[in-house]
């Protein structure tokens, strides 16, 4: 398994050199990449920009483990509205494209939402469950062939908009494009907002593009929920079992954000540590299990 981070463990205005060289300092193999205005990558990536990006990769000695732009929670695919659906839909085409150019083979996609409160509380808006799903099924699969020609993996997240809260229709969703090129971005710590995170993966575990890793405190939910690895309410030793028992060899992203910025390397150096931990312990229960 191969260690990333969301490039979101760092302020916005830190450069992104001075990132990937922070990450490639501690030993992370890689890093997960928004395009957005805010981390001054928008969609879409110019291809200058993209050139840069590959280029700052390389020197660093980092691979993008994924791509991603939080455009796509004020743009939801699941939107009732036909125009707000097509921006969402071209968020995700500006993603498959950007990834396309930077050599990487997957993005994260947010499969809509029934729910935005946890963003937009002043702005509440809720769209009918099947409504959301059947627009979510729609634009999704008028990606595939273009995701297909880029070689790009779209990964859905089970995100905290109430559109995929338990594990069967989350399975049924993902099975129900019958192509390789969609698959889960599993987040243990966003089913714990729910339910029961290990209840997920013996349904999902043969359906896994990608995983985020973070811990929880639901109770502190939406506000400082997201806590530091190990520090929160997940049950990780039913977690690296059920990881153990699957054949998922892919990336483990941290989506940790920072509580503070006084020692950055110090952070991010036990971020990677905790990573590797979580990886030898599942590398470890995989030989107990005689499958490795």
């Amino acid at each position: 398994m191969l260690l990333a981070t969301t490039a979101r463990v760092f302020p916005p205005e830190v450069p992104l050199e001075s990132q990937l060289e922070a990450l490639a300092a501690v030993g992370f193999d890689g890093v997960e990449l928004n395009l957005e205005s805010t981390y001054q990558l928008d969609l879409p990536l110019a291809d200058l920009l993209a050139k840069q990006v590959r280029v700052m990769l390389k020197e660093a000695g980092l691979r993008l483990a994924s791509v991603y732009s939080r455009a796509q929670w004020a743009l939801p695919i699941s939107h009732p509205d036909p125009e707000a659906r097509q921006a969402g839909r071209q968020v995700l085409v500006d993603l498959i494209q950007a990834a396309e150019v930077l050599e990487c083979d997957a993005i994260l996609v947010i499969p809509g939402w029934v729910d935005n409160g946890l963003i937009a509380p002043d702005q509440r808006q809720v769209i009918p469950y099947r409504e959301a799903l059947n627009h979510a099924r729609e634009v999704i699969e008028s990606l595939l062939p273009r995701a297909e020609q880029a070689g790009v993996t779209l990964c859905l997240e089970n995100v905290a908009g109430k559109l995929h809260f338990d594990p069967i229709s989350y399975r049924e969703f993902l099975e129900s494009f019958s192509s390789p090129q969609v698959r889960s971005y599993y987040d243990p710590a966003n089913a714990l907002t729910y339910g029961f995170p290990e209840h997920w993966l013996p349904e999902i575990g043969h359906l896994l593009g990608r995983i985020h890793v973070k811990d929880a405190r639901p109770a502190l939910f939406p506000i400082n929920a997201v806590v530091n690895l190990f520090e929160g309410e997940m049950d990780w030793p039913q977690l690296v079992k059920q990881l153990a028992a699957t054949d998922y060899d892919g990336w483990l992203t941290a989506e940790v954000l920072p509580v503070r910025h006084d020692y950055p390397a110090r952070f991010l150096g036990r971020l990677r540590e905790d990573l590797d931990f979580l990886r030898s312990e599942i590398e470890r229960e995989r030989r107990a299990r005689g499958s490795v």
